[in-house]
């Protein structure tokens, strides 16, 4: 029995959500002696060293740099900085070792912050992401038409390059003339655009550099400053467009500073960023795999399976401001705001309505601050920023929504005597799916024979303009033949052109 499949315009979906692990690593510093009074900062960056598959399971090695900032005994501010080194086993020996994967680390926040004496430690989490690339698929078939018996054909998508490239970005800061040294360098990346043109993939996006540092003036304190730098990078992709490069992931594996010049005058920060770019490209081949199989007196047979299929509808980059205000609870008043980070971010809720994407989520904030007291002493908070914001998406867009949240630059200030007032510039990357149930073919078979009476000679008049393609399945004769038995044709071809078709009797 024949199978009329009906499929239109079916996409593979090359990058694949496999599984999100999430890990926690112990992470132990030390002091140069001194005893700890208080913690200021602490934080960890995740970069992956290699993956692979053995026995069907994906096994990641990967290394954890944490670094902190501890306020001593003896009022000297001191960095702590460490490397951990994990391996974590992914997907249980259910891994078709035949796909193509990467994986895309994400810290988290850090856990059970303690110090005592000369030692601090804290649990650091974070979430290692797997995607699988399906390599081949049948696309759709166009233009079925029931009287040629499903004659058509396929295009098939095929994953032609998983490259992963690693590049640096350097760049030079100007720094203020009243810092003595700096401290902490946190950083943030954002992916903005990406055009492919001649073969070359060019990446735009944004570096966050958010800055702790001391001054130099009577009365040293810590300050907090962010500093925005674009880059542009290019990277050799042969023989491709911009049509089919299916996505681009950018992480921080590695940051560096330096300081160029004297600090005491017109000091510059040069900033060096180790980024992977995982560059997933698939092309379309147009295969006529149904021609081969093409015979006018039998049916085509297929069989085929039920997909999900996710085709991107909407995708925005938005920038968004949000405030906090915040009372201490100590008797003293505060002295001065000394330096504010963000922490983490994290979505709630994003859904849409009403022509709307509505996010809402909240930002953690940590901020130190000195009190107004004769040892001026140094206190702290770490409290979260709810946020709700309103997106304008385009007409009848629905479908799954994914919000990945990018912290520009936080900083605060104290408002009134006992309240500080925190502003946070966050990046939202917005990806709407939507998912269309469709079906895959998986074989296509020859059937039974025919039972028309095709005359094995005859002559046709065409009533309007058609290719080849077209040609061969109103007549119900391969291309190769038609072309054979009618040299003096060309395409397209015009209306009112006699065609002579000879069927040559199976024996």
């Amino acid at each position: 029995m024949a199978l009329e499949p009906q499929i239109k315009n079916y996409e593979i979906k090359t990058n694949k959500f496999i599984e999100d692990v999430k890990m926690k690593v112990n992470v132990n510093l030390k002091t140069s002696g001194e005893k700890i009074e208080k913690v200021l900062y602490a934080k960890s960056f995740v970069s992956i060293l290699k993956s692979e598959i053995k026995n069907g399971s994906i096994q990641v090695d990967g290394k954890i740099n944490s670094n902190a900032l501890c306020y001593l005994e003896n009022g000297e501010i001191e960095e702590l900085k460490s490397e951990t080194l994990f391996s974590q086993t992914i997907a249980n020996g259910q891994f078709d070792d035949k796909k193509s994967f990467f994986v895309k680390p994400k810290v988290l926040g850090a856990e059970n912050l303690s110090a005592a004496n000369e030692n601090l430690s804290f649990v650091q989490e974070f979430v290692l992401s797997v995607f699988m690339l399906d390599t081949q698929g049948i696309k759709y078939i166009e233009e079925l038409d029931r009287a040629n018996q499903k004659v058509g054909h396929i295009t098939v998508q095929n994953v032609t390059n998983h490259k992963v490239e690693k590049f640096e970005i350097d760049t030079e800061i100007d720094l203020p003339q009243s810092i003595s040294k700096i401290l902490c360098c946190d950083v943030e990346i954002c992916l903005k655009e990406t055009t492919c043109a001649k073969d070359v993939l060019t990446i735009c996006g944004e570096v966050c550099s958010n800055l702790i540092y001391k001054t130099n003036d009577e009365n040293p304190r810590l300050k907090s400053q962010t500093y925005q730098t674009d880059f542009r990078q290019e990277i050799m992709l042969s023989g491709l467009n911009e049509d089919e490069v299916a996505s681009v992931c950018l992480n921080l594996e590695n940051t560096q500073h330096d300081v160029v010049g004297e600090l005491n005058s017109k000091g510059m920060l040069q900033l060096k960023s180790e980024v992977q770019a995982y560059v997933i490209t698939r092309k379309n081949e147009d295969i006529r795999v149904l021609l081969d199989a093409f015979c006018p007196r039998r049916e085509l047979n297929f069989s085929y399976s039920s997909f999900e299929n996710k085709k991107v509808c909407f995708l925005k980059t938005v920038s968004e401001k949000i405030e906090g205000n915040f009372a201490i609870s100590n008797d003293e008043q505060i002295d001065k705001v000394v330096f504010c980070v963000g922490s983490d971010a994290k979505v709630f809720n994003a859904e849409i309505k009403d022509e709307s994407l509505f996010v809402n989520g909240e930002i953690g904030v940590y901020t130190v601050y000195h009190l107004d007291d004769e040892k001026n002493t140094l206190e702290s908070f770490n409290v979260s920023i709810p946020f709700e914001t309103k997106i304008k998406v385009d007409e009848n867009v629905k479908g799954q929504v994914f919000v990945d949240i990018k912290l520009k630059n936080v900083e605060a200030r104290n408002k009134r005597s006992k309240e500080i007032e925190v502003l946070a510039e966050m990046m939202l990357c917005v990806v709407v799916l939507d998912n269309n149930g469709e079906a895959i073919i998986n074989e296509v078979t020859l059937g039974d024979e025919r039972t028309e009476n095709l005359p094995p000679l005859a002559i046709y008049y065409v009533e309007e303009a058609a290719d080849l393609w077209q040609l061969s399945k109103r007549l119900l004769i391969s291309p190769e033949i038609l072309e054979n038995q009618n040299k003096n044709l060309s395409f397209p071809i015009n209306e009112k052109t006699q065609i002579v078709v000879f069927r040559q009797k199976e024996m």
